[in-house]
């Protein structure tokens, strides 16, 4: 990999991007900057922040559209990474072996997700890297790769907001100038090299996000590839609903070999598995607690903003807004409240702000666990608010869920909350020693 450590554009080995071609693929981040909090709002506080990672994977092309990679299938080789924030560390690391992954455009993102299992958060912030090659692929139009492919070739072209937003992994790109620029032919490399620049404003977890790119990558007109990029980013992000902003920058590299191809009935067995596009059920992602004891799916709506000793928390942001928050927490009690005397509790609890009851049912899982759902009209400060209370409870002991929504909200976001009361499961509690060893394997030594 000597282009990846000394920044020179490596000989490409030739290369294909039709159906049932395999390829290597080994991109190279490193980041450095500082992150941005204010949890108790009263003013932004920033601690510093270095990245260094390295993920190496197989990726077989599964599906192609208009001249374009459109879904291929992943097995991860190697993951390393080393996050430094202040004075803690981490490190990373992919821990589900050759579990496969598809990746596809979707048509303004890389959608990643698991074949045979669901991802967790913290899978995807391991594999969901910027400058995925599904987005590097469509930095060079199809129109264009004639032109290419001459022996003079020239020209220059915008990049659409759908692929730049792509490219950092952002919800949106609202605007942007980056260009793609032709600047020599190789002929013995048999690549064309291209240098793309401009800036960004977008949005990404709920907050505005501008950047600058500046890089430079290979295309091999003979099979229509991008070979090896090389980028250097500057990237702001404000602080957002569910994550802490970010004032970053580094470079992000990335080179793909070609390691030979998936036999014809092989490829057909995939394509006959593997639909084009996901189900809503293959993007859940999957959550266990490490502190309360209890398990679950939700869909990337929700977004985890803290496992803790005292309550896990997710928010619920859809389209840049915060629409419903969760807190979820082991019950230490070993008392086994009626569903009656569940209702008291809440009215106690909520005091001069509890309105009424809207509902309140009790159901009895295949597990035996014990099910309790309330839902509570009430209002804070003059604004209604709706709380949906769940308990749950078997023989691994019990937990309680609080979600909380603007009451305006909910007819236009009904359900939200089904997918991540119906798949709740409790678990044992965690060992006091386990918690503690846990969280402490990230503080710097």
């Amino acid at each position: 990999m000597a282009g990846l450590a000394t920044g020179e554009a490596p000989t490409p080995r030739k290369n294909h991007s039709s159906p049932g071609h395999i390829r290597r693929v080994v991109a190279q981040v490193d980041l450095a900057g500082k992150l941005l909090f204010n949890a108790d709002g009263r003013g932004v506080q920033d601690r510093s922040m270095q990245l260094q990672g390295r993920l190496e994977y197989r990726e077989t092309v599964l599906r192609i559209t208009d001249g374009h990679l459109r879904q291929v299938l992943r097995t991860i080789n190697r993951s390393t990474a080393q996050l430094v924030v202040g004075k803690w560390s981490s490190t990373p690391q992919w821990t589900h072996g050759t579990t496969p992954l598809v990746a596809r455009w979707s048509g303004s993102q890389v959608q990643l997700y698991g074949l045979s299992r669901p991802l967790s958060s913290s899978d995807l912030d391991i594999v969901a890297l910027q400058m995925d090659p599904l987005a590097l692929d469509r930095l060079i139009p199809a129109e264009r790769r004639g032109e290419l492919a001459k022996p003079k070739p020239s020209g220059q072209w915008k990049v659409a907001n759908e692929v730049a937003g792509a490219l950092m992994t952002w919800e949106v790109c609202s605007h942007q100038t980056l260009e793609c620029r032709v600047v020599r032919r190789d002929e013995a490399r048999g690549v064309v090299l291209l240098e793309v620049s401009g800036e960004m404003l977008g949005a990404v977890g709920g907050a505005t996000a501008e950047a600058t790119l500046r890089g430079k990558l290979n295309y091999d007109w003979n099979t229509g590839t991008c070979t090896w990029a090389d980028f250097q980013i500057q990237e702001k992000r404000a602080i957002g609903h569910a994550a802490p902003g970010l004032e970053v920058q580094g470079r992000i590299r990335v080179q793909t070999t070609p390691e030979g191809r998936m036999s014809a009935e092989e490829l057909r067995e995939h394509l006959s598995t593997i639909p084009s596009q996901p189900a809503p059920t293959d993007l859940y992602l999957a959550f266990a607690s490490r502190y309360h004891g209890f398990e679950l799916m939700h869909d990337r709506s929700w977004k985890l903003l803290v496992d803790g000793p005292n309550r896990t928390i997710f928010r619920f942001i859809r389209d840049g807004d915060l629409i419903a928050q969760a807190n979820i927490a082991r019950v230490r009690s070993t008392e086994r409240p009626t569903l009656a005397e569940f209702q008291e509790e809440i009215r106690l609890g909520l005091g001069d702000e509890f309105e009424r009851i809207v509902s309140a049912t009790k159901e009895t899982r295949d597990d035996q666990t014990q099910v309790y759902h309330v839902v509570v009209a009430g209002s804070v400060q003059s604004l209604p608010i709706q709380w949906i209370y769940a308990h749950f409870r078997n023989e691994q002991g019990a937990v309680t869920a609080v979600l909380t929504i603007d009451a305006r909200l909910v007819e236009k976001h009904a359900g939200f909350e089904q997918q991540l009361i119906g798949s709740l499961r409790v678990l044992p509690p965690p060992r006091p020693k386990e918690a503690r060893a846990v969280g402490k394997s990230s503080k710097s030594r």
